[in-house]
């Protein structure tokens, strides 16, 4: 099974009213990295920039101006995806995994792609996706691990991973360390 590992800075948290500023994807199969894709891209016009979420992210309205054309950042995207997916046929897909995957960023990713004028999201991606919250309360469960906190930034300190905070390569990259960490599972990278 392909997974497509996938974090999203955006400008806010509502899906149909921000836009996304980064991507960071790892693909990989059978616990193998096949191929990695970071591409800093321009919300829509119509998408709203929250101040909140820029300073978050540490990044100016200066920074963005110099962003990638969002339409651009998608026809990079979806030729990184095809590189490893036939959308066409209805059994090669890929699994999206990340920390708060279907509560977020598969929203914004799929917000994305409707903005983008292509209504064809589920031709890449399975419907269903790996969320290391669901990991991290299994993992809580079976080993009795309990944190101040389930944050990104709190389980990295916890599991001695280390990032770079609001970079979503960084963030996702991370993300499946810790997922493989709290699975028991030894993968590269």
């Amino acid at each position: 099974m392909k997974i497509c590992w996938i974090d999203l800075e955006t400008t806010g948290l509502d899906e149909n009213k921000h836009g996304i500023i980064q991507i960071g994807s790892i693909i990989e199969e059978d616990g193998v990295i096949l191929d990695k894709f970071n591409i800093k891209l321009k919300p829509f016009k119509l998408d709203f920039l929250s101040k909140n979420a820029l300073e978050i992210n540490n990044t100016t309205i200066e920074q963005i101006k110099k962003y990638t054309n969002p339409l651009e950042a998608f026809d990079k995207f979806q030729k990184f995806l095809s590189n490893h997916v036939d959308k066409y046929d209805k059994y090669d897909k890929l699994i999206l995994a990340g920390k708060n995957i279907n509560a977020f960023d598969m929203k914004f990713l799929k917000r994305f792609f409707e903005k983008c004028n292509d209504d064809y999201f589920f031709s890449w991606f399975h419907k269903m996706g790996i969320d290391l919250n669901t990991t991290t309360a299994e993992y809580m469960i079976f080993n009795g691990f309990i944190s101040e906190s389930y944050n990104l930034k709190t389980l990295c300190e916890a599991f001695a991973v280390n990032f770079n905070e609001h970079d979503a390569m960084s963030d996702i990259e991370a993300t499946r360390k810790l997922y493989y960490i709290m699975k028991g599972i030894t993968v590269d990278g």
